[in-house]
């Protein structure tokens, strides 16, 4: 499993986005009535095919992603690709 770190907390919040407008699904998140959600901690699991990509975001670490190489490889690409856009 590859994994990226400090992802920006508005970048990661576009790259979820844009990944559940092309077929990934959320499987499961951090509970939407726990108290700190959003604020502290929040985190996904999304599902395209047989891959699975993890998220999780923290108010001191921002977003942390982790999945396959592959994935991983693609996510870099589109995270390049929403700085720029920025």
């Amino acid at each position: 499993m590859a994994e990226l770190e400090l992802v920006e907390t508005e970048v990661g919040n576009r790259l979820m986005e844009l990944l559940l407008r092309n077929d990934w699904k959320v499987t499961t998140q951090y509970s939407p009535a726990a108290f700190d959600k959003g604020i502290d901690f929040d985190s996904y699991t999304l599902v395209s095919g047989k891959e699975t990509i993890e998220l999780e975001w923290t108010n001191w670490e921002e977003w942390t992603i982790r999945s396959s190489e592959s994935v991983i490889a693609e996510v870099s690409s589109l995270l390049e690709s929403l700085k720029r856009n920025n």
